[in-house]
């Protein structure tokens, strides 16, 4: 019901001063049946997870007196995709296009916390307080079997992208992503 779509969101986090802006550009049949999507993230200035280490047996350590402060950590990252999306049949759709990531990591901000003790939690000591950019490409499968969009009684939205990017400066190492929402 719409040819042109814009979505602009901003949180912020009072505990952490944490901000998350994300925007959101949706065309509709701009070359022919094929719609252009834009998509952005900055989560910036203070943007806060707590990192306990890597894998799902990491635990929340308290001896010693430690508190959640001290597994807090503290970066910047900006997302950003621009894909063309077909649709394929009534019910499949097929995204693809550049994709930018951007990570910076304070270690004044971080100071005194477990994500700065590289000898025990893994990290690379040498790379970890350098900036790293990273470009790619985005490949988005998406089915949606939904009666209805608004209010959908039945039916499925299930959306699958994999995302392989390439680093950009000395200390960004190539990666990929697959990620699948249902």
């Amino acid at each position: 019901p719409f040819k042109i779509q814009h979505k602009l969101a901003a949180t912020h986090s009072l505990a952490t001063s944490a901000f998350n802006f994300r925007y959101g550009f949706e065309a509709i049949d701009v070359i022919g049946k094929t719609d252009i999507l834009f998509n952005s993230s900055i989560k910036a200035p203070n943007n806060t997870i707590n990192f306990f280490s890597y894998g799902n047996e990491s635990a929340f350590d308290k001896s010693n007196g430690k508190k959640i402060s001290f597994y807090r950590t503290r970066f910047n990252l900006i997302d950003a995709t621009l894909l063309l999306r077909t649709n394929i049949g009534s019910k499949f759709t097929l995204s693809a296009g550049p994709a930018y990531q951007y990570f910076s990591f304070d270690s004044a901000e971080n100071k005194n916390r477990f994500i700065n003790q590289t000898n025990i939690n893994g990290l690379n000591s040498v790379s970890l307080n350098h900036s790293k950019s990273f470009a790619g490409l985005r490949i988005i499968v998406g089915v949606d079997t939904r009666n209805n969009k608004a209010l959908p009684s039945r039916g499925i939205n299930w959306q699958t992208s994999f995302t392989a990017y390439k680093g950009l400066n000395t200390f960004s190492n190539n990666f990929s992503q697959l990620s699948s929402d249902l």
